[in-house]
């Protein structure tokens, strides 16, 4: 890279990442705070530590209760930290001024949106730092494109919008790969430092970026041996910087488990074929390569063109790696110090799914790279035109599917999804004071009335809505409050024996409802003959007055927050997120 064109690509990556990050927060408030969103637990630990940083908590158990104690171990703390620096909760007064229903909405779904954000827009860096990885084998053009591929990826997009700490891991694990090719080739005490604290922090981001440990070991026996002697001696520097971040980084360093706690958060042991360490626990069992090569089907169900690219372009570096200099073939040694073991863990265990595909989104963006440079100049030297026209056609074309993804996805999530359309049309169309019924799954974005909200809460107890509701308590009697009354089917067995044909119209009159919310999907299906027989009821004793749905035609699974199986077809072809719903209307007794 020339100096007089360093200032105008720094330039370009900078818009590129701003622009990117901006894009990953719009309708990011998506489904919240009705909708549950799976394991929140960097919002629990920053929530913990401004209480106790505030002298309003003291221990673990007395924050989250009894048993709960997981729900600040379960991840690293570098995106609590971070929040708690730029964003810190906002203090509950600002939930007892809110009046209406929209400024109860906003104060419950605020912790979670501010999670949200800080993901979106720390996932953003990746664009650099796949950037700065790439020219340690490409050109400027190919290595633009390879920061392009990652920015774009709809899995990572995916993750991007969840507080979940998944896409901050996949970006910094692309700053440590790098972090670990500078220690490699600038063995000097501010690049031990500097890139030192990359690579510590890519380390430390997650449970499975551990394996990055091996592209720092091959950084150190790959080193420039020559001279030894001191500088080797300075490889202290980034094994102290990593110790300190893991501290810094480790819940249980900071908070020590309860005593007597059946987790371990800090070393692992093996219970009869268990591991457990970290806060989780890993069944051995499931090691046992009954699905090789599911990794590649989840790469397919999201980014098929990367997937594709990626595949031409190891076939490339294979073809050229005898012809790469000593310098790119060590560095090469470097990544695949950690993409190799990676891949094994991933392609032997059987419940490998898609945010486990996010540590190899530096590899795969460099390699579609790769892929694509070596078709332009083959094509350009056949043709005899000029490449610089060839590769902007190749690059949009490479782009065009990533991109159609996130716009789809973007799309979706600026929607109102199906949840917030039934609550619509029950505002619009259901008299205050005439109670509804909720089948199981169903989340709805109204206040509960408090005579309904400990029955309703039973069957969502982990729902930060309804969580809200119970916190705010008599602050809500205020505002007219609908009677939700939740349609128990959970248990089988009870369903059973409530919902019969023959009973059924004389069960839901007990219940004193005259409208029925029913979620109508796999989830909900899988209950077996008691949603069937609830559906028979429905159909002899009422009518469909509304559907929510999020798509026309033949219900497939529902879009909520990621992990599904061919998540772009069904992120093109839908039209709403959330599950589908449908409204019953009851005969009037004659």
């Amino acid at each position: 890279m020339s100096k007089r064109s360093t200032p105008w690509v720094w330039a370009l990556l900078v818009g590129i990442t701003l622009l990117l990050g901006w894009t990953r927060t719009l309708g990011l408030g998506a489904m919240l705070p009705q909708q549950r969103e799976p394991d929140p637990y960097c919002v629990y630990q920053a929530e913990f530590l401004q209480a106790r940083a505030a002298g309003e908590v003291g221990g673990v158990t007395e924050y989250f209760g009894a048993g709960k104690e997981r729900f600040f171990y379960y991840y690293p703390l570098h995106l609590a930290r971070l929040w708690m620096l730029g964003s810190p909760p906002k203090p509950a007064a600002v939930r007892l001024e809110a009046e209406t229903l929209p400024e109860h909405l906003a104060a419950a779904r605020e912790p979670l949106l501010r999670g949200r954000l800080w993901c979106a827009w720390s996932s953003a860096l990746i664009v650099p730092a796949v950037f700065l990885l790439a020219r340690r084998f490409l050109t400027l053009w190919p290595a633009l494109l390879a920061a392009a591929l990652a920015g774009t990826s709809l899995l990572h997009l995916v993750a991007a919008g969840q507080a979940k700490p998944h896409a901050f891991a996949a970006t910094a694990i692309a700053w440590g790969l790098w972090g670990a090719t500078c220690l490699r080739r600038h063995p000097g005490p501010a690049a031990m430092l500097g890139a030192g604290l990359l690579f510590a922090l890519g380390v430390c981001s997650m449970h499975y970026s551990g394996v990055l440990l091996g592209a720092g070991a091959a950084a150190f026996f790959l080193r420039d041996r020559h001279p030894q002697g001191a500088r080797v001696l300075m490889w202290a520097l980034p094994v102290v910087v990593l110790c300190l971040v893991y501290v810094w980084s480790s819940p249980g360093f900071l908070i020590p488990p309860p005593e007597g706690s059946q987790q371990s958060y800090e070393g692992f042991r093996i219970e009869d074929g268990t591991l457990i360490g970290l806060g989780h626990r890993i069944d051995l069992s499931l090691f046992t390569m009954r699905h090789p090569l599911r990794p590649l089907t989840w790469l397919w169900w999201n980014d098929p063109a990367l997937l594709v690219l990626a595949g031409a372009g190891l076939v490339v570096a294979l073809m050229a790696a005898r012809g790469l200099d000593r310098e790119r073939r060590r560095d090469a040694a470097v990544l695949l110090a950690h993409a190799l073991p990676y891949l094994v863990c991933l392609a032997i265990y059987n419940e490998t799914t898609d945010r486990y595909m996010l540590p190899l989104l530096p590899h795969l963006s460099v390699l579609g790279a790769a892929g694509v440079a070596w078709f332009v100049r083959a094509l350009g030297s056949r043709l005899h035109r000029s490449q610089a026209w060839i590769a902007a056609g190749s690059a949009a074309l490479a782009l065009t599917v990533p991109v159609i993804g996130q716009a789809a996805l973007l799309r979706l999530r600026l929607r109102p999804d199906t949840s917030e359309m039934a609550q619509r049309w029950i505002q619009e169309h259901v008299p205050a004071d005439q109670a509804v019924g909720v089948g199981p799954g169903v989340a709805l974005p109204l206040i509960v009335h408090p005579d309904d909200l400990e029955a309703v809460l039973a069957g969502w107890p982990d729902n930060s809505w309804l969580r809200y509701q119970v916190d705010l308590g008599e602050h809500l009697a205020s505002i007219d409050g609908r009677h939700l009354v939740p349609l128990l089917l959970a248990d089988k067995r009870v369903a059973r024996q409530l919902v019969k044909p023959d009973s059924g119209r004389a069960w839901l009159r007990y219940l004193g409802v005259a409208y029925i919310a029913l979620e109508d999907s796999q989830r909900t299906r899988a209950l077996g003959r008691a949603f069937r027989d609830l559906r028979a009821v429905l159909k002899a004793e009422g009518r469909i007055v509304h559907r929510a749905f999020p798509r026309r035609g033949p219900q497939n699974p529902f879009l909520d927050f990621g992990n599904k199986p061919e998540m772009l077809r069904r992120t093109l072809s839908q039209e709403r997120l959330g599950p589908p719903i449908e409204i019953w209307k009851l005969r009037e007794e004659p």
